[in-house]
């Protein structure tokens, strides 16, 4: 994980138990009780297949399993 603001917000919510589920055939979704934190966090982002990712409009998190391009939110 990199060393930010969300990732830090995360890491102190550790241990925690996700359910994820299937979105668009390109990710797996599963949603936060809570929020993280976008302080300091760039408008979007590309990633990259295996990468473990924060979409903020939704408050999800989300694990890419295909490419898809450039998407704002997802930091």
């Amino acid at each position: 994980m990199d060393d930010n603001p969300s990732s830090r917000d995360f890491i102190k919510r550790l241990p925690i138990t996700l359910t994820f589920e299937d979105y668009a055939g390109t990710e797996k979704i599963s949603r936060l009780e809570e929020r993280l934190s976008n302080e300091a966090a760039p408008s979007g982002t590309d990633p990259s297949v295996g990468d473990f990712n924060y979409y903020s409009p939704w408050g999800h998190l989300a694990i890419c399993y295909r490419d898809f391009g450039y998407e704002i939110g997802l930091r």
